[in-house]
């Protein structure tokens, strides 16, 4: 539970993402998951001080995507797995797992830096109307 001052609502956010943040990197993430009691979680951030002051990032939200088609898949496959989990889109990937924009996907949905901030994610779902915003490195993985 995070317990935040009503007039900053925000703070529980960028809380949450710090805490996502932190807990990327390998061994932060091993040593929590092995931990007995609140204590250790403590110490954690004692030694890492994350501050709730850095901008919200993609990097800090994201998720792998569970579900995804490759440019070959035929339109009522990727129809039928989208009906059946429920899903808005599907990101379409190459051999080597790099989303691409295929003909349908180029529509609704877009790719974003790592480094892309929380303003810009929000702007380019509520104005721009994107479907679902996919988040990549550099080499568009």
């Amino acid at each position: 539970m995070i317990l935040v001052p009503i007039s900053d609502p925000t703070t529980s956010l960028k809380i949450m993402a710090q805490l996502s943040r932190l807990l990327m990197k390998t061994g932060v993430r091993d040593k929590v998951m092995m931990m007995e009691t609140p204590n250790g979680l403590r110490d954690v951030f004692a030694d890492h001080n994350p501050q709730i002051d850095k901008p919200i990032i993609a990097r800090d939200i994201m998720r792998p995507p569970r579900n995804y088609v490759q440019k070959d898949t035929s339109v009522p496959t990727c129809s039928h797995m989208m009906s059946v989990g429920r899903l808005q889109a599907v990101p379409v990937l190459d051999d080597e797992r790099n989303i691409t924009i295929g003909d349908i996907m180029g529509k609704t949905a877009r790719t974003v830096p790592k480094d892309y901030t929380i303003m810009e994610i929000v702007f380019d779902l509520a104005i721009k109307s994107y479907v679902k915003l996919y988040v990549v490195d550099d080499e568009g993985c």
